[in-house]
């Protein structure tokens, strides 16, 4: 038989789901850093940044910098809180995301572009934490998240 678990106060599963974007971009860096070790990854991060996001959002932070990393080069991840919004960029020198894949993010229904399984990681994990992702190529790639503050 399994065991049972006592029922948490309302208050208390409210302080568990928030989650510490902070913590959560060190610990991806520190893997992608281990998995790519030339990599160039500058951080401008807070000493903390609390968020309404659920556990997927691991999964979008890892796939940003990877991809960041593994297509753009030199690499900046940037985070702070603006009033009720935690904002979380990623940066990278690259060539850009390719305008397809960019349009196919867009539209769910468009199943024509492979590449950028990453991207459509983050983009699913930034859903399910009732974020937005966007991107901006006209310097290299910049993949910004903005996910509700906890309070």
């Amino acid at each position: 038989p399994g065991a049972v678990e006592a029922a948490q106060p309302e208050e208390d599963a409210t302080a568990e789901r928030a989650t510490d974007l902070v913590e959560v971009v060190r610990r991806t860096v520190d893997h992608v850093r281990e998995e790519h070790p030339n990599a160039r990854i500058e951080l401008e991060l807070p000493n903390s940044a609390p968020t309404d996001a659920g556990p997927s959002i691991d999964i979008a932070t890892k796939a940003l910098v990877e991809n960041a990393v593994e297509h753009g080069g030199e690499t900046h991840v940037f985070c702070q809180r603006d009033g009720d919004t935690v904002r979380l960029e990623v940066a990278d020198d690259g060539t850009g995301v390719p305008d397809d894949v960019l349009s196919a993010l867009r539209d769910a229904s468009d199943d024509s572009v492979s590449d950028g399984d990453g991207l459509w990681m983050a983009d699913w994990a930034v859903e399910q934490s009732d974020g937005t992702l966007s991107f901006d190529t006209s310097s290299g790639t910049t993949a910004t998240v903005e996910l509700a503050a906890a309070e």
